[in-house]
């Protein structure tokens, strides 16, 4: 697939649970479509910048599609749509209302390392998979 019609992921590289994420996302990402960076690297700061985010609150995923910024829940949804295998069935919560949507992928943001546990350093991809990663 084109890059320019590939969308970006820009993730917390040493969050447990944002690398299981992305490791889901591989899996089921069966037309290649997603690309990832981490929010630590520079392209994950120009990313954040770009979009008028704040780099050092790590409380959120960004995906970058079609020149658009999705955050939050949103960005997760916009995934989800792109996934193989059946994860579409999740795209039913998207009717709660973006308050509380929002509101419960705060709470597990900031509890995250807690809940998860966190990584001294950012994931380095395998040979296999570098070609979906930007740095």
């Amino acid at each position: 697939m084109d890059k320019k019609t590939q969308a970006i992921i820009v993730f917390d590289g040493v969050c447990n649970l944002c690398n299981g994420a992305v490791n889901l996302i591989l899996k089921y990402d069966k037309k290649k479509h997603f690309l990832f960076t981490p929010l630590q690297s520079e392209t994950g700061t120009r990313f954040l910048h770009e979009f008028g985010l704040d780099p050092i609150d790590t409380d959120t995923i960004l995906l970058v599609s079609d020149g658009r910024a999705y955050v939050k829940s949103v960005a997760v949804f916009e995934i989800i749509k792109g996934l193989a295998g059946g994860w579409q069935i999740l795209s039913i919560f998207r009717f709660l209302p973006l308050s509380l949507r929002d509101g419960i992928y705060a709470v597990v943001a900031r509890h995250r390392y807690r809940l998860f546990g966190k990584r001294d350093k950012c994931m380095m991809p395998t040979e296999a998979l570098k070609e979906r990663f930007i740095t």
